[in-house]
């Protein structure tokens, strides 16, 4: 180290040994000289005991951050609550240590230093005070209270886990057989979002550490397609490799939207999954069959991952509303607790459409709501309002049919029906208004309120629908077979569904036109109009107005009679073509229907015999139209015959047939 300038002034601090100041340039020879004298002096145990109380601080410090929350575990937090109560720190101050604080250093920098106490904590197994449980958890939600509500009650047991019995289920679950024994093969986890494929990841790692019969320890590292590039990748397949050299545990990488990779990306994944380097588990919400290459499906198992049932939700909700009214209580100091009734869970369940992570959306957007007080005022206002005036009319309709029957009536019956009148008008607007946000419950007309405030889509909350996902293509095939069923209702229904999703309905008009030839045929020549018309109708002005010629053009579809007879007739013959069977592609053009614009080609035999049918009565004409080669070749003439003239089949269902149809 280099010597100061003579002019710079020397920090001086003091020696935690001998108390002397000795500048900061020279406190290591110093310590080093000190240390040695007082082993010349002093027992050994004195010096360590000396030596340790300067460390005493750090040890502190390192017990703090061993029992610090790294997550949001209410199970975790238990326990951490009860170690920590267990710890007294010491009334003895005799160990008091002088502390350096050091700050960085520039021109105008100094040693600034405190008196601080050093307390050392002994276990007391025999103290457990509220106040330290209260004092830890009010931390724990500190550290949280940013967190989105999903990420706040994420489980990290797997007991805790909600859902997906048909592979954890402890008799025939697959997956849950697996981990149990401490293993986890790679695995690709298929299933609409919100469903807790992450969750389950996380607790398989965990959960197959901790039961691994051969002390298989397991290294969870997670990222996202959307995110990794191949440099990425690379890196983790050697950390891997080092990881398992060093420590002997493997590592399971996490790909969250897996099917976002292209074909090198996944290429890439092959040698490292088939050698053992890593442990993949893949996250899709697309049919791995459509976006993962075969290879890497063949080195991986595929566990379809279900959307919850409304209980599951409900159960979820339920550990979503424990954890905002603890942090109303004590974070937010807001005093009253959330309440919901069971069938404002399921209501809530049924805006999410199946997504456990919007159904808490939705309940945190409920709770901000609840602590708006103008909110809640406007909104009792509102609802005062449309009470009152529904009040009004029916009281009109009462006072109209009173003066309608006076004219029947005595005057004595008609002042004993005017006192009733006057009853009505005294009503009690409190016993006939609807319920609204009283004592901190939360109706289904608020939460109806909420939504739309905060929606702006015609049709509300948006269903999870992907234009190119499975969803697209079951709702069109579902829509199509609607229609073919003669289903009107259902028809208008997946209609509706892709709408509401986001559906092209350019796209859904050119169904309706490849419907209209395919499906109704020439049974109904006008329909293939009407949808082409359709498709006009939505090019030229558009959504959302054009959804009322979608619907008319979707239910004269469904109500039409059917006819497959020219699908079914075109569909043989393309298989006859594609096959050149009897040497249907190959064949030649008979030479009398060929045309003949020049000279040569009519000295050559081209139109020559040919019956112009126009000049023949009837337009009937005895003349052949396949090629010779043809007819030699086929067994019978019925096998050119394509269209048979039967618009449907005639089979008969047999669950028609039992209730008497035949």
């Amino acid at each position: 180290m280099s010597k100061p300038k003579k002019n710079t002034i020397e920090q001086q601090i003091s020696c935690p040994i001998c108390k002397r100041k000795v500048s900061f340039f020279s406190i290591n020879d110093h310590l080093d000289t000190c240390t040695k004298k007082s082993l010349s002096i002093s027992p050994i145990s004195s010096t360590q005991s000396t030596i340790t109380s300067m460390f005493n601080k750090n040890s502190k410090r390192n017990r703090e951050e061993v029992i610090d929350l790294d997550d949001d575990n209410q199970s975790e937090l238990e326990q951490t609550n009860k170690l920590n109560t267990s710890l007294k720190s010491s009334k003895d101050k005799d160990n008091d240590i002088e502390i350096i604080k050091r700050e960085p250093l520039n021109s105008h920098s100094v040693l600034k230093s405190e008196n601080t106490s050093f307390k050392p904590a002994t276990i007391n197994t025999n103290t457990y005070t509220n106040t330290n449980t209260n004092d830890y958890e009010l931390r724990y939600l500190q550290k949280i209270s940013h967190l989105p509500l999903s990420e706040k009650i994420r489980p990290h047991e797997l007991r805790d886990y909600v859902g997906q019995q048909h592979i954890l289920s402890r008799d025939n679950g697959t997956l849950y057989k697996y981990i149990q024994q401490g293993a986890i093969p790679s695995m690709i986890l298929w299933g609409p979002p919100g469903v807790g494929k992450t969750s389950l990841a996380r607790l398989m790692v965990k959960t197959a550490t901790e039961k691994s019969e051969n002390n298989i320890k397991y290294q969870l590292i997670e990222t996202s397609a959307t995110k990794a590039n191949t440099q990425e990748l690379r890196g983790i397949f050697e950390k891997s490799k080092k990881e398992f050299k060093l420590t002997r545990r493997i590592v399971v990488l996490f790909i969250d939207e897996i099917h976002r990779f292209n074909k090198a990306q996944q290429d890439l994944l092959l040698p490292h999954v088939e050698n053992g380097d890593i442990i993949l588990i893949g996250a899709t919400t697309e049919n791995p069959s459509f976006q993962l290459n075969n290879a890497l499906i063949s080195r991986c198992h595929i566990f379809v991952l279900e959307k919850l049932s409304v209980n599951e939700i409900c159960i979820v909700l339920s550990r979503g509303i424990a954890m905002l009214n603890k942090l109303r209580s004590k974070i937010w100091k807001f005093p009253t607790p959330l309440k919901l009734k069971r069938e404002i869970l399921e209501y809530i369940v049924n805006l999410s459409i199946g997504d456990t992570r919007r159904a808490l959306n939705l309940l945190e957007m409920v709770e901000i709501a609840t602590r708006d007080e103008k909110f809640i005022e406007n909104f009792n206002k509102d609802n005062n309002k449309e009470v009152t005036d529904s009040k009004i009319k029916e009281e009109t309709k009462s006072e109209e049919k009173a003066k309608s029957e006076d004219e029947v009536k005595s005057d004595e019956e008609t002042n004993e029906e005017n006192k009733d009148i006057i009853k009505v008008e005294e009503v009690d607007h409190e016993k006939i208004a609807p319920k609204m946000f009283t004592d901190n419950e939360i109706t289904i007309e608020m939460i109806k309120n909420i939504i739309k405030r905060n929606n702006t889509s015609d049709f509300g909350l948006t269903t999870y629908y992907d234009t190119k996902s499975d969803n697209h293509y079951d709702t069109i095939s579902a829509f199509h077979k609607a229609i073919r069923g003669s289903d009107d209702n259902a028809s208008l229904y997946y209609l509706g569904r892709m709408l509401q999703g986001g559906e092209d309905p350019l796209y859904i008009a050119r169904r309706m036109i490849r419907i209209a030839s395919e499906d109704i045929g020439i049974i109904d020549n006008s329909l293939l109009t009407l949808a082409i018309s359709t498709h006009d109708t939505v090019m030229k002005i558009g959504m959302p107005e054009a959804d009322m010629a979608l619907v008319h053009c979707c239910v004269a579809l469904a109500r039409s009679p059917k006819s497959v007879e020219i699908y079914r007739g075109w569909n043989k013959l393309k298989e006859l073509l594609n096959e050149n069977l009897y040497s249907m592609s190959s064949s030649e053009i008979p030479m009398h229907i060929r045309n003949a614009p020049t000279e040569l080609m009519k000295d050559l035999g081209y139109h020559k015999g040919y019956k112009y049918n126009p000049n023949y009565k009837d337009g009937l004409v005895k003349q052949e139209y396949f090629p010779q080669e043809v007819l030699d070749l086929i067994p019978n003439r019925d096998v050119l015959k394509f269209l048979n003239g039967k618009h449907l089949g005639d089979k008969v269902d047999p669950d028609l047939q039992q209730n008497g149809y035949s």
